[in-house]
């Protein structure tokens, strides 16, 4: 059969039908790989819905935050990235799909930047060699002539229009090219708020490390991962030997029965991911280099000679849990089993409100997770001028809230006003600043909204 003969085969012009655009919706949305994101299934649900019923006027940021991500009918998208964010998480799921399970999908759903009406079109698979062949039956078709025959007359008259083409095209190009450096050396649109922040916190920099977290495991043979307390750690893919493993292993039971055993450290967070998109962003747009390292990686002139922005806490980030700087507001893991999500925000010195301990909230029922707490803090750095900004939650959801936090002109707002130096005000950043967090979760990972509880200032010697 030839492909003008299936009605939903590639290479045909124009756009599919409302039962095309059904059935290619419902073979992504019921992929393996969209099985795991149901919160990108629901985003992509939402706005099909609405472009196969005509209503590509009302999706929207707003629509989507209320309808899909259940945001308060207050919702600001001046001041909340959370849709965006979605929204780039879903066309990177788009595209992982049509490079995998999708591969030959004959029907293309993107989601352009810009807005978040989908675009539907048929693929343009390259034609076979074969498929300009006869079919069974047929006579057999002459070759055709692709370049027929022309004149002297028309050559020349095609090589003069020819060039005039060419000439126009240079004019045209050399335009382009000028409006394009005159466009790139307009900066970016920032808000004052964030400005006003990152430059009263870093100084004048134009280098950031992002030192992100990245758990390490003990690995059996089986794929399955043991967590361990501490101890030396080797590079990813060493053996561990077995008196060794059961000795740092929570669960020495699991690591004598597990056979050989090696370290493995390719593992980071959805939140820290999540966090160096926000950031990284954010610092571009500030003119800001962000360099981004695994924690483990970071030496010691790093930490002397640049600010250094910790994406993640003391549970999966060594290098942090070795730095002692006074704090009020201190991560607390537990002392002995059960330690699966049992971690704490301790306040060392509670205010008026009496509350000492930040720790998960899940459903009564379900246990699945609802909230988490995070840290924000901005601490001296090693040497003189330098500075340490810590965004970590009790888990991976945390750290990202933190961070979109972080990056929001209305988040940056509220920490600039607990710090006395908003708006009008003379006052210098402070040496030492701490806020806790509270991180609302959505399926017990993604982090959906964010509020300020608390923060602790202080001044003191650089």
């Amino acid at each position: 059969m030839s492909h003008a003969a299936d009605p939903v085969g590639p290479g045909r012009i124009g756009e599919p039908d409302r039962a095309e655009k059904r059935v290619q919706t419902e073979r992504i949305l019921t992929s393996g790989i969209f099985r795991k994101a149901p919160l990108l299934q629901k985003f992509l649900q939402f706005i099909t819905d609405a472009e196969a019923e005509g209503r590509c006027r009302e999706i929207s940021e707003y629509a989507v935050a209320v309808e899909v991500l259940g945001r308060k009918t207050d919702f600001d998208p001046a001041s909340d990235t959370v849709v965006r964010t979605q929204a780039f998480r879903l066309r990177m799921k788009l595209k992982e799909f049509y490079e995998a399970e999708g591969l030959s999908d004959p029907i293309l759903i993107e989601i352009p930047k810009g807005h978040y009406v989908p675009e539907f079109t048929f693929r343009q698979f390259p034609v076979a060699a074969d498929s300009l062949a006869s079919l069974p039956g047929e006579s057999p078709r002459p070759p055709r002539k692709l370049f027929p025959r022309i004149g002297p007359r028309r050559e020349a008259l095609l090589a003069i229009a020819g060039l005039l083409l060419f000439l126009g095209g240079v004019v045209v190009g050399s335009r382009w090219l000028l409006t394009e450096k005159r466009t790139a050396t307009v900066a970016p649109v920032v808000p004052e708020v964030a400005k006003s922040f990152w430059t009263g916190c870093l100084g004048k920099t134009d280098y950031v490390i992002l030192a992100y977290s990245n758990s390490v495991f003990l690995a059996t043979e089986m794929g399955d991962l043991l967590r361990f307390s501490g101890g030396a750690v080797a590079d990813s893919g060493a053996m561990v030997a077995r008196d060794a493993a059961q000795a740092i292993a929570r669960n020495p039971a699991l690591a004598a029965r597990a056979g050989p055993i090696y370290y493995e450290d390719g593992y980071t967070g959805t939140g820290e991911v999540m966090a160096v998109y926000s950031l990284t962003r954010l610092l571009t747009t500030l003119g800001v280099v962000a360099v981004v390292k695994r924690s483990r990686q970071l030496s010691v002139d790093d930490l002397r000679n640049h600010n250094v922005i910790f994406l993640g806490s003391p549970f999966e980030n060594q290098v942090l849990s070795e730095i002692h700087t006074p704090q009020r507001f201190m991560f607390q893991q537990p002392k002995k089993p059960p330690y699966l999500w049992r971690g704490q925000i301790v306040d060392t010195n509670p205010g008026p409100d009496g509350t000492k301990f930040y720790e998960l909230e899940r459903d009564k029922q379900l246990r699945v997770i609802q909230a988490d707490y995070a840290l924000f803090d901005v601490l001296p750095g090693l040497t003189p001028g330098r500075k340490m900004v810590i965004l970590a939650g009790l888990t991976t959801s945390g750290t990202q809230g933190a961070a979109e936090f972080a990056a929001s002109a209305e988040g940056l707002r509220q920490i600039l006003a607990a710090v006395g130096v908003g708006e009008g005000s003379t006052r210098s950043f402070p040496t030492y600043f701490e806020a806790v967090l509270r991180v609302e979760t959505a399926r017990g990972l993604d982090a959906v909204k964010v509020k300020f509880i608390k923060a602790s200032v202080a001044k003191g010697p650089e």
